[in-house]
């Protein structure tokens, strides 16, 4: 029998995968593309927002669901939310809010929209 086939290596050094489009996974996904790195975003649900998103089967709120710190301390630092928001936004709000980010901030991520199933 003869060597095995040898597989052919490929530099990966500088590609990352995030698991979550909520909050923490966009803010990591902006912040590795701004040092140079290729990120993958991988995300469950059918759309960004991790537990903020009341439309998707993973989302984490209610109808009435606000946030329970201010925005002033919870928006991004290089990205705040809008002043029209009030001090306590509305799960809405945030989702919004986070979009938007995705949109601005982390645009040259690319995603992939659903884990396998069971995971």
């Amino acid at each position: 029998m003869g060597d095995p086939p040898r597989m052919s290596m490929e530099d990966r050094t500088t590609r990352v995968c995030v698991v979550g489009a909520g909050s923490s996974g966009l803010a990591a996904a902006k912040n590795l593309l701004q040092h140079g790195f290729e990120v993958d975003v991988l995300e469950r649900g059918s759309d960004l927002g991790g537990l903020w998103n009341f439309h998707s089967p993973f989302g984490r709120v209610a109808k009435s669901t606000h946030m329970i710190s201010s925005k002033k301390f919870t928006q991004f630092p290089d990205y705040p939310m809008p002043g029209s928001f009030p001090d306590y936004p509305q799960h809405s709000q945030v989702l919004a809010y986070l979009l938007d980010y995705a949109r601005k901030q982390s645009s040259a991520a690319r995603r992939g929209s659903r884990t396998p199933k069971g995971n």
